[in-house]
């Protein structure tokens, strides 16, 4: 819900937890098991998503307060 509402919060822990699911499906790799491949792939396809500059922008913009000046 945070990636769809665009909590910056929320691209950090996803790009964490993708590192860390890349790096749980080493082992898996070593052996030559095929989900761990396609597990590792996709990880690395959110991973590289999120730093793209264009989803960097999304989630780095300003959201308006809701509190007009005085």
């Amino acid at each position: 819900m945070g990636l769809h509402l665009g909590h910056h919060w929320a691209r950090i822990l996803t790009a964490v937890f993708s590192v860390l699911g890349a790096l749980t499906s080493l082992p898996g790799l070593l052996h030559h098991h095929p989900l761990s491949l396609l597990r590792a792939a996709l990880n690395l396809a959110v991973l590289i998503y999120l730093l793209m500059p264009e989803a960097r922008a999304y989630f780095e913009r300003k959201k308006p307060s809701g509190i007009s000046p005085a």
